[in-house]
């Protein structure tokens, strides 16, 4: 499930290769065959190893440095549209959210259709705290690609849809654009997300439905360590701990290709082992617990798609008392 921020597929640290072209006709010089050969200006070289540097930062969550390394590159190349949309979304990432926001607005004006730009403006209007209008674009950005084919990024879009939908107390929108990016792309992670967003709504039994009925037409979704968590907490919201612990189980043999969820999966295990098999919750030995606290400590976002029961069961673990 997408964050707070960003809320989007990530744009920064994809910048749009290099904002600048390396080659152009600003001078030349003979060759050997008496034809000419074109060169790059140090001007148009010392922007394009600007923006190199700045990209190169952005992918190390440096942002003031990219940030600095691209307004230098704006000073000496102005008015490069490319640019200027990687400027900002580092800007977005320094805290000016206002700043970014003209930004892209100026550009949108000039490209009102472009799917980029309304996807980089809905993350800023979010950041910014204007979901509504974040929503708007987001709509506006998924018709596009989806017009365009392009069913990948469609599909991506919807999952953000759903998500600033379901913080705005949107249940049902949530859930229709949470299947619809299900429906778009039938793989392993978006079969996961969508469980998830059924279970927190509550929905546990169709969440194990959902993942059941995908699993019969491809049995290869099952080989996934987030589908196998998903299965685990819909089991677990109805009570079946034994089942939620076999499937948590499973997905600790699969967490190598989701290790981002290494703490999340391993969190979850520990709790539903914590239950003995009459369903008696016990007390978890102190490592365990250590490891618990430091989960609930992070305060990942996952947990709004936890069972309320398993949420509550973690914040009920209390440190030892030295």
């Amino acid at each position: 499930m997408a964050t707070g921020k960003p809320l989007l597929v990530l744009l920064i640290g994809a910048f749009s290769a290099c904002a600048v072209p390396i080659s152009h006709r600003q001078f030349s010089i003979g060759g050997s065959s008496g034809h000419s050969q074109e060169f790059a200006s140090s001007r148009e070289l010392l922007v394009s190893g600007l923006v190199t540097e700045a990209m190169i930062f952005s992918k190390s969550n440096r942002f003031f440095e990219a940030e600095s390394r691209l307004r230098q590159a704006d000073y000496l190349n102005p008015g490069n549209e490319r640019l200027q949309f990687d400027l900002a979304l580092v800007m977005g990432q320094t805290g000016q959210g206002v700043e970014a926001r003209e930004l892209l607005q100026q550009l949108l004006a000039k490209k009102p259709d472009d799917p980029n730009l309304l996807l980089a403006l809905a993350d800023i209007e979010f950041v910014l705290g204007s979901s509504a209008e974040a929503r708007d674009k987001l709509k506006v950005a998924f018709v596009r690609f989806k017009e365009a084919g392009n069913t990948k990024q469609a599909a991506r879009i919807a999952r953000s849809i759903s998500n600033v939908a379901f913080a705005e107390g949107r249940e049902q929108e949530a859930l229709c654009y949470s299947f619809e990016a299900w429906m778009l792309a039938p793989e392993p992670q978006q079969l996961a997300w969508h469980a998830r967003m059924l279970i927190a709504q509550n929905l546990f039994k169709e969440a194990e439905q959902t993942i059941r009925a995908a699993l019969a037409k491809g049995r290869a979704l099952g080989r996934n360590g987030a589908v196998q968590h998903a299965l685990g907490l819909a089991r677990y919201g109805q009570g079946d701990y034994v089942g939620a612990l076999a499937a948590e189980e499973q997905a600790l043999d699969l967490i190598a290709e989701v290790s981002e969820m290494g703490g999340e999966i391993s969190a979850a295990w520990w709790l539903f082992k914590c239950r003995s098999l009459a369903g008696v919750l016990t007390e978890p030995l102190e490592e365990q617990q250590q490891d618990l606290l430091v989960f609930r400590e992070r305060g990942g976002f996952e947990l709004v798609t936890w069972p309320g029961a398993l949420r509550a069961e973690l914040e009920a673990l209390q440190p030892e008392e030295s």
